[in-house]
């Protein structure tokens, strides 16, 4: 780990030409609030009637761009998900 100095320095280059990557504090501080929100996540799936978990392409969390695609995958994984299920529990979810 370089030293409080070395890192100033470093931060004086320019981007491309930087020897030090490290993560800043916000985006330490995202980092650890998904890993709370995933545990938690897990915890409660246990007392969930219905789980939608839709597989979405690897991306930047801000990245609206993407907005559209994201929910066409979901929409279609829900209505795979509803397909399977036997009629008697289809129709709690209408």
């Amino acid at each position: 780990m370089p030293g409080t100095l070395a890192l100033l320095r470093d931060k004086l280059r320019p981007r491309a030409k930087r020897r030090y990557h490290l993560p800043s504090v916000p985006e330490t501080l995202l980092r650890s609030s998904f890993i709370t929100s995933i545990s938690k996540q897990k915890a409660m799936g246990k007392f969930t009637d219905l789980l939608f978990q839709p597989r979405v392409a690897e991306g930047r969390l801000l990245d609206w761009s993407r907005f559209d695609d994201v929910v066409a995958a979901g929409y279609t994984h829900a209505k795979e998900v509803l397909a399977g299920l036997p009629d008697d529990r289809r129709e709690m979810f209408r």
